[in-house]
């Protein structure tokens, strides 16, 4: 098999084919060069000036797919509709003048993420933005204007991203053209809001999950090191932060912990059949103890059930052993509370069913909404809340 297609190959590249292919004398080498690997994010990224949630993204990205965790990523990007007008993109197919299928069509190849439009994404993304990683595509040209022009223009805003639940944005730059320089400050006021846009309390706790990763439960952060994740930090919210620091560290769960630890651990699993990611705040398999940080105000009894459940079945299928009771840690109201993990027949019947798109989630108005990826989407009133079921 392997001669059969290296001599495709050449058969192909034709005069070439030598040259190509037994190219073996590179002006660099690739030990100076950042190579893939299922530790780029951590390799790469994670000393950069991108903000926590920013690296969760891309860690999301890079770990969703066949080629997940690997280190390469493999992106469908639909987005010449609105360029070349949808005529001209889909009318030899015409399947694809549906956006459903566009997405479809990247989940069934296993793509680490789908890239396109504010209206192919934006029309399903109640329907898909939990099943795979959306990129929304910020602006465009267009040839509808006579004579042609060559100006990429913003058709859709960062909130707009957000609302969806997309996990990254792009967008395109002609360089070189008149029109270039307006389109990079653009581009770089548009990452920069994409950085910035957070609810304060979804702001603060994404720092202290960064901070708890760093330094573990158990010991209390300083200045210094809330700092280190948000350089702007006033005296409230570094005090908020080592209050919540303190008080988790004063906790008799925690002071039974030890051992191996996993912090902010990503995973990828199937319940059912059906796939699931996360993040795991916590896992220290020799207490056993599966803790999860909760930075909301209130705190509701039977709340995160089917979240802690997920996560526990995620551990399972990774060999490890899990109580059957999950502890949330509500740092801000200052109460430990202890979840009894639902079955994994109860699980299997309600995300059959959402993945189906039957069934009904309903989720709760509440100062989550605030801030919530998914709040342009739900309409909280009988529709289920397209992050539940399959997006922990």
């Amino acid at each position: 098999m392997a001669e059969v297609t290296t001599s495709r190959l050449e058969e192909l590249l034709g005069d070439e084919a030598e040259s190509l292919l037994g190219f073996s004398t590179p002006a660099i080498s690739k030990d100076r060069l950042h190579l893939p690997g299922p530790d780029f994010v951590d390799r790469v990224w994670k000393d950069s000036d991108r903000p926590t949630p920013v690296l969760r993204s891309i860690k999301t990205l890079f770990d969703h797919g066949r080629l997940g965790g690997t280190g390469y990523l493999s992106i469908l990007p639909v987005d010449q509709g609105i360029e070349h007008s949808a005529g001209a993109s889909f009318a030899p197919n015409p399947d694809y003048f549906d956006p459903a299928n566009i997405v479809e069509l990247a989940m069934e190849g296993g793509c680490n993420a789908v890239a396109s439009t504010l209206g192919v994404l934006g029309s399903v993304a109640r329907r898909f933005a939990h099943r795979i990683p959306f990129i929304l595509k910020l602006n465009h040209n267009e040839l509808l204007t006579y004579p042609n022009t060559f100006d990429q223009i913003f058709f859709a805003q960062i909130d707009q991203a957000r609302d969806m639940g997309a996990i990254a944005v792009g967008a395109t730059i002609y360089f070189g053209s008149e029109d270039s320089n307006r389109q990079i400050e653009e581009v770089s006021e548009g990452r920069e809001r994409s950085d910035a846009e957070e609810h304060p309390r979804r702001r603060l706790g994404n720092v202290f999950h960064a901070v708890m990763e760093d330094i573990g439960p158990g010991a209390v952060a300083d200045e210094a090191k809330v700092k280190e994740h948000l350089p702007e930090a006033n005296g409230k919210d570094i005090g908020k932060i080592i209050g919540w620091c303190e008080w988790l560290a004063d906790q008799k769960i925690i002071a039974n912990i030890h051992g191996e630890q996993h912090r902010e651990m990503n995973f990828l699993a199937k319940v059912g059949g059906l796939p699931m990611r996360g993040v795991i705040d916590l896992f220290a398999p020799e207490v056993p103890l599966l803790l999860d940080y909760k930075t909301s105000v209130r705190v509701r009894e039977g709340e995160f059930s089917v979240q802690v459940s997920v996560y526990a079945m995620a551990l399972e299928q990774l060999g490890y052993t899990v109580p059957d009771v999950v502890h949330l840690a509500y740092v801000d109201a200052k109460r430990m509370v202890e979840v009894r993990r639902q079955t994994v027949d109860a699980l299997v019947r309600r995300f059959r069913a959402a993945h189906k798109g039957e069934g009904s989630f309903r989720p709760e108005p509440g100062e989550a909404c605030t801030y919530c990826d998914f709040r342009r989407a739900c309409l909280r009133d009988g529709v289920k809340c397209p992050g539940s079921p399959l997006l922990f």
